[in-house]
């Protein structure tokens, strides 16, 4: 079974009980500047935008070099205790802050073949998640489902898909090399600014 449908199969049994009067509108993938970071890693955070009630989301990725950097105790959802930065990968149902969001209920996650073995390790991640029994989200805008934290070395690819109330997204495929930043673009960029506040520092001792 093909990853395509292998998804299909998940966010429609997810979505049986849903009208098809919604739909994901947008996905965005975007470097995390909130927290801080381990050192060679970057924090990407990925986040829908759906109208209607969100019944369903899998992530797919196998990276062709680099690693994702998962919990050594084990978690993949944010951290209970605010003070911890959750500086590791974990899956969630909106920004942990302020208030801790519901936890996700994990499906079969191995998209490849249906509803296979939940897989979240450094070179592999195949996950399908949802909100709890009695939990309603609706109508949101940059809602976010996942935080990754990859090695700055980190090439392939991330496919993520997602259903709201019965209308399965396309396939929505990352570049994840794309979205790290080059270690030598913010060398040039820490040398600009050093040169900026030089030029500043040497005009105001002028008379």
């Amino acid at each position: 079974m093909s990853f395509r449908n292998g998804l299909f199969i998940v966010l429609a049994a997810l979505s049986l009980s849903a009208g098809a009067t919604a739909q994901v509108t947008a996905v965005h993938f975007d470097v995390s500047d909130t927290d801080p970071v381990l050192p060679g890693h970057t924090a990407i955070d990925v986040s829908i935008d759906f109208d209607g009630q969100l019944t369903g989301v899998v992530l797919f990725s196998e990276p062709t070099a680099g690693a994702y950097f998962i919990d050594p105790f084990g978690r993949d959802t944010p951290p209970e205790d605010p003070a911890d930065p959750g500086l590791y990968t974990y899956f969630t149902l909106g920004e942990p802050e302020p208030t801790l969001p519901p936890p996700p209920t994990p499906g079969g996650g191995s998209v490849n073949i249906g509803f296979g073995e939940r897989t979240v390790t450094p070179d592999l991640i195949e996950v399908t998640f949802f909100p709890p029994g009695g939990v309603s989200i609706l109508d949101r805008t940059a809602f976010l489902v996942t935080r990754l934290i990859v090695t700055d070395d980190i090439t392939g690819t991330l496919d993520i898909q997602a259903s709201a109330n019965g209308v399965i997204s396309p396939v929505h495929t990352v570049d994840l090399a794309a979205i790290v930043p080059e270690p030598a673009a913010a060398g040039v960029l820490g040398l600009s600014l050093m040169g900026l506040g030089g030029w500043r520092a040497r005009r105001s001792a002028c008379p």
